[in-house]
């Protein structure tokens, strides 16, 4: 396994090499996870590709620039200049996406923004299909955000607050869920603040997305758990009714943890890519 840094536009992140062939794969990994995820599904990969696996900012070592505000939130037309330059690094024009969770989002974006250079694309439980009315809250007013800011340290009053919006049904389960799961511990409650901020601006437009993928033929795929509480199927076959394949959503007997050797194996036993 091979790790490096590359650094542009005032961003620097880290990144891991995982195969050898000279078709580039494009791996963003989900919240709280890292970039080592994606060694285990290399054996799923053609002879001719090799993974190239992002850490998103504030996983690993790839860390916001301290200078810079949370709020100065990373602009869509940004990560555009810098994913060019990055691929001009690796040397390469046309590449293909596989992503997990959070890194759903960031793969959807990043479609819409170069489609024309895309390949292929597989998304595993992502994120972005549909965005809930908390999240959009937390990060698109400044109440929110203060709010949000102030529980990092404090965290009864999230805990009671997600309390009391499940009793009255204005969260679900798995939104309630969430915030016990990922809000234990500080750290981790820092972590999920600055990622959200600084990815806020990541919402994909999914009737654009549906249209490129239409118009260009890019070979789509959704891996979704049948029982995952957190991405549901039927987001996603709501999304995968707009394209014009009829099979992009696979079920597999599963929840949401869907990086495992089970998941490779179904994706390499299945064809899936």
């Amino acid at each position: 396994m091979e790790r490096a840094f590359f650094e542009a536009e005032g961003l620097r992140c880290e990144y891991a090499v995982f195969g050898s062939g000279e078709k580039v794969v494009v791996a963003f990994h989900g919240f709280g996870r890292e970039a080592g995820d994606f060694e285990q599904f290399t054996s799923a990969l053609e002879h001719d590709e090799r993974f190239i696996s992002i850490n998103l900012f504030q996983h690993g070592n790839s860390q916001w620039p301290s200078e810079r505000a949370l709020t100065d939130s990373l602009k869509k037309n940004e990560h555009a200049k810098f994913f060019q330059a990055f691929l001009g690094h690796l040397g390469v024009e046309r590449f293909s996406l596989f992503a997990y969770s959070l890194g759903g989002k960031i793969a959807m974006q990043t479609c819409l923004l170069m489609p024309a250079q895309i390949d292929k694309m597989l998304l595993i439980a992502p994120d972005g299909l549909k965005v809930n009315r908390f999240y959009r809250f937390i990060v698109g007013t400044s109440l929110g955000r203060n709010l949000f800011s102030f529980t990092v340290s404090n965290p009864s009053f999230l805990l009671r607050s997600a309390d009391i919006a499940f009793k009255l049904k204005l969260i679900h389960a798995k939104l309630h869920r969430f915030v016990y799961v990922h809000m234990d511990s500080e750290e981790k409650r820092k972590q999920v603040y600055e990622t959200w901020l600084i990815y806020r601006h990541f919402v994909p437009n999914l009737d654009e997305l549906a249209l490129q993928l239409n118009q260009r033929k890019i070979d789509f795929t959704l891996l979704i758990g049948k029982h995952d509480s957190v991405i549901k199927a039927k987001d996603a076959k709501r999304f995968a009714q707009r394209l014009d394949t009829s099979d992009a959503v696979i079920e597999i007997e599963a929840g949401h943890q869907l990086m495992n050797p089970e998941v490779v194996n179904f994706i390499r036993t299945q064809q899936i890519w």
